[in-house]
């Protein structure tokens, strides 16, 4: 036993190195996580925004099928699908922004994650090579 006592504070400080890595990989993956939900919440936005083209586009031949058949003139519904395309293109803003902003909100959090995994991990290798420096093992004591 005695042949182990003076590797205790070199086990600590390893325990703490350990413990630190841990953290900051932890913090690292939750970083690459969230940037890869940034990055999917902007590629939702802009599957949005394409169904949103396509309903617009889809809205608009209706009408023009509807008119023709009527015997109006195109020119005739051109009021109503003006319409409809302001509205398209608002939605199609709020759909960016909302996009826009998932993706910040992704990228904000998996930065805040990285910077927690360095705090965590700098706090834990200090305290593990403090308490190693001021174990007091039997040989440093004169204890035999």
């Amino acid at each position: 036993m005695a042949f182990v006592a003076p590797a205790i504070p070199y086990i600590i400080a390893a325990s703490a190195a350990v413990g630190a890595y841990s953290s900051i990989s932890a913090g690292r993956a939750q970083k690459k996580q969230a940037d890869a939900q940034a990055k999917q919440a902007e590629a939702d936005a802009r599957t949005q925004l394409i169904a949103r083209k396509r309903a617009l586009i889809e809205t608009m031949a209706a009408q023009n099928v509807s008119a023709a058949a009527q015997g109006r003139t195109i020119s005739s519904i051109s009021t109503l699908q003006n319409e409809d395309v302001r509205r398209a293109s608002y939605d199609a803003n709020i759909i960016s922004l909302g996009g826009q902003s998932q993706a910040s909100n992704y990228r904000a959090a998996g930065s805040a994650a990285q910077t927690g995994g360095y705090i965590s991990g700098a706090s834990t290798l200090l305290g593990g090579l403090s308490q190693a420096y001021n174990v007091k093992t039997p040989a440093a004591t004169g204890a035999k």
